[in-house]
């Protein structure tokens, strides 16, 4: 998320809540800290749950991370689950508990990664193959569906 993101967060909760003022600099570059590694859109969504589900206090950093995190545990990017589906996250080499504390771990991750479009450079070709495979499979389920 970047600054500018950030402050949209903040103006939303600002103009829902009036009574609460969200207005100063230094709480602009806190909040900007704490949700810079956090998809804008998705906390977006979050904010606007929180204000639609009718509280009466506005959101603070920690609730809407935590609400950010618990909407992420449902969420896994199309890709990610071509990934998984292929058994790219697996650990073959842990005890069973561990291997699947691993894969979990690994898929949360390039779920993060894939969203904020931050990829790291050793992962990038394997994301741009299963891409392509999604976009393969995607054209062949309409190609069925015309026919």
């Amino acid at each position: 998320m970047t600054a500018k993101e950030t402050i949209v967060i903040r103006t939303i909760i600002n103009e829902a809540y009036p009574y609460v003022k969200m207005k100063n600099e230094d709480g602009d570059e806190v909040w900007f800290v704490m949700l810079k590694e956090y998809d804008f859109n998705l906390m977006k969504k979050v904010t606007m749950n929180f204000i639609k589900n009718g509280s009466k206090y506005a959101p603070n950093l920690s609730e809407l991370i935590q609400a950010y995190e618990k909407q992420m545990e449902n969420f896994m990017h199309p890709v990610v689950e071509l990934m998984a589906s292929d058994n790219y996250f697996d650990d073959y080499v842990s005890d069973p508990e561990i291997a699947k504390w691993n894969k979990m771990n690994r898929i949360k991750k390039m779920n993060i990664w894939i969203l904020n479009n931050k990829v790291p450079p050793l992962f990038q070709k394997d994301v741009a193959k299963y891409k392509e495979m999604l976009k393969r499979k995607r054209i062949a389920n309409k190609t069925k569906m015309l026919n």
